[in-house]
């Protein structure tokens, strides 16, 4: 039995080496987030969304609300 610390050894490594390199990744993750909100103009603050004329359809694009008002009245 004097083999058993080196596979309880052996198992730890695996399940610590990779939790390591799961955490690393994760933060890395939250840097890399916090770095291109930073930079990207198209990333608002939280809560804002994208302004819409009023009457316009959020997914209409450009020119389209008029063209939509058109068809929309006989």
């Amino acid at each position: 039995m004097t083999h058993l610390p080196f596979i309880a050894g052996s198992y730890a490594l695996g399940i610590l080496i990779p939790a390591g390199f799961a955490l690393a990744a994760f933060l890395r993750l939250g840097t890399a987030r916090r770095r291109l909100a930073a930079i990207d103009p198209r990333i608002k603050g939280p809560g804002a969304g994208p302004r819409v004329r009023s009457g316009a359809s959020p997914r209409a694009g450009a020119g389209a609300g008029s063209h939509a008002q058109r068809e929309a009245t006989p």
